[in-house]
């Protein structure tokens, strides 16, 4: 029964977003059109990668049919696989078994700690096996559809999604200690996981646009690439035998797998209550007393706001990815201008019309920057000591919305403009074109703050769950994405009719501002309000 209840426990907190309370102790109905939105928005995500990698896993097979070394493209999407999930799941290996908030509570209960490590295990295993599933399951399709169905292939695919998770919780709970050991020593954690998010960023890039060079060469040295997979990764050659018929190799792969497992699992079973109840020794910082500056409330809020948006690494990388894309498309079209230039007049036949459509584009990638949208929820506990504060709502709303437009909107707009003058230089409404993303900066942060004032997620017990998982950020992303298709249907409509490029820019302006106009009226006459009411 104890560990029924702590297994249900683990689970919950996997979907705690949509069953949590309010702060007022209400409980907050998932209902069944919630679950139904994410339940769409998951599957919408895992197709769409899906498919990346029934594409990539395609090319790769028919690149290597009739050499003698097919098993190669299992090989290496599952060591895909192993990469993706111990990125996913090293950071929640550190918060779940060595950082959890409630491991002093669940101790202090008469619940043996093995019951407690055995929860905690079976939710990262969880976690790991779906984000793996991701790109194990359109290999396996991929596989199916080159070399047809048989009994053993089946049998490899269905064991190697049970077990390669196994072999992946080995890794991520040593990084995950590595990260425990690291983090009171490091001033500003967050810091280094932005850096190492953005590292891991960087190589997707670089891997998705250097990819067909790649298989080329994989197929053009099978043999010396066969080798030197066997000694440097054999796990994943052993998969990769397996799958083509071998079914010893992947039973010395379950073997090492499994052994594994139960060793590190051993380890940390004798070692959970000391890592669970050490005391954190944190970087200690001497004070030095110099002379302060009075500032207004405003400022003092708009500088807690900034410094919370740069202290978590969570926050920092979902609120911001849009700029980060941003950047990587500016760096990028300078590289691989002329290449971009011939796409453009191939997907879009006429080159005037990319004044049109490069704006759509931008606004869409760094509109998607939702700072609003989890900020109040990331008040959490701390939101009574905020209310308590002699600054009216209107005040706090204002100062979340202006870091909003701070550390998006200038960015934002000074990397599009680059964008505007490399590529549209010379084209009529250049001036209209570098103007259009802006009040989509504007209207994505108005949302932000409506949808969070809607759907508050205050009792969160990691902050990373409430910038990815509540409610308010995912309802803004569906209604941004609705007002970027909006804009492109109208533009569509408006062009068909034969309206020229700048009238339309300028006929889209003026509804995007009208738009974000309203709403910010609206928020400035019932946000106070609704704030007070949390």
């Amino acid at each position: 029964m104890m560990m029924r209840a702590l297994l249900k426990k683990q689970l919950a907190e996997l979907l705690s977003s949509f069953t949590a309370r309010r702060s007022n102790g209400k409980k907050r109905r998932s209902g069944a059109g919630m679950i139904a939105i994410v339940a769409v928005v998951f599957l919408y995500v895992a197709v769409s990668f899906g498919f990346m990698v029934y594409n990539m896993a395609l090319n790769m097979n028919l690149a290597l049919a009739g050499t003698g070394y097919e098993w190669l493209t299992y090989t290496i999407y599952t060591g895909a696989a192993f990469t993706v999930g111990l990125i996913g799941s090293a950071f929640a290996a550190y918060s779940t078994l060595y950082n959890a908030k409630d491991n002093d509570l669940l101790l202090s209960m008469p619940i043996r700690p093995m019951y407690v490590l055995f929860a905690r295990t079976f939710g990262l295993y969880l976690l790991t096996a779906v984000t793996e599933a991701i790109i194990l399951v359109p290999l396996e399709i991929v596989q199916v559809i080159c070399y047809g169905l048989s009994f053993g292939q089946i049998l490899s695919f269905i064991l190697t999604l049970v077990l390669l998770p196994l072999f992946t919780f080995v890794f991520s709970a040593f990084l995950g200690y590595l990260i425990a050991l690291a983090a009171p020593k490091i001033r500003n954690m967050s810091i280094v996981s932005t850096v190492f998010l953005l590292a891991f960023l960087a190589l997707y890039y670089v891997v998705i646009f250097r990819f067909e060079n790649w298989i080329m060469q994989i197929a053009a040295n099978a043999q010396s690439v066969s080798s030197a997979v066997k000694y440097a990764f054999f796990p994943f050659f052993a998969l990769g035998k397996a799958w083509s018929g071998s079914f010893l190799w992947f039973l010395a792969f379950a073997a090492l797998a499994v052994l594994l497992f139960f060793g590190v699992y051993a380890l940390l079973s004798r070692s959970f209550i000391k890592l669970s109840t050490a005391s954190k020794k944190t970087v200690r910082r001497v004070y030095t007393g110099r002379q302060q500056k009075a500032i207004s409330p405003f400022e003092a809020l708009l500088t807690k706001e900034l410094s919370r948006l740069f202290t978590s690494s969570a926050y920092l990388i979902n609120a911001l990815g849009g700029i980060l894309m941003l950047l990587l498309a500016t760096v990028a079209q300078f590289i691989f201008r002329d290449r971009l230039l011939s796409l453009v007049n191939l997907s879009l036949g006429v080159y005037d019309l990319l004044p049109l459509f490069l704006p759509l584009a931008v606004s869409f990638i760094a509109g998607m920057c939702f700072v609003t949208a989890p900020s109040i929820s990331l008040e959490g506990a701390y939101l009574p000591i905020l209310r308590s504060f002699p600054v009216s709502e209107r005040t706090i709303l204002r100062a979340k919305l202006s870091t909003h437009m701070i550390v998006t909107a200038i960015p934002g707009m000074i990397l599009h403009t680059v964008l505007c003058v490399s590529l549209l230089l010379g084209h009529r409404g250049l001036i209209l074109a570098i103007l259009f993303p802006f009040p989509i900066f504007w209207l994505s942060g108005v949302l932000g703050l409506i949808f969070n004032l809607l759907k508050p997620y205050l009792d969160w017990t990691n902050e990373a769950v409430a910038v990815k998982q509540s409610p308010s950020v995912l309802f803004c992303m569906l209604s941004f994405f609705g007002v970027i298709v909006l804009n492109g249907l109208l533009a569509l409509a408006l062009y068909t009719a034969g309206v020229a490029v700048p009238v339309v820019l300028a006929c889209l302006i003026f509804f995007n501002t009208a738009l974000a106009l309203s709403l910010n009226v609206l928020l400035e006459k019932w946000g106070p309000k609704k704030f007070a009411t949390l």
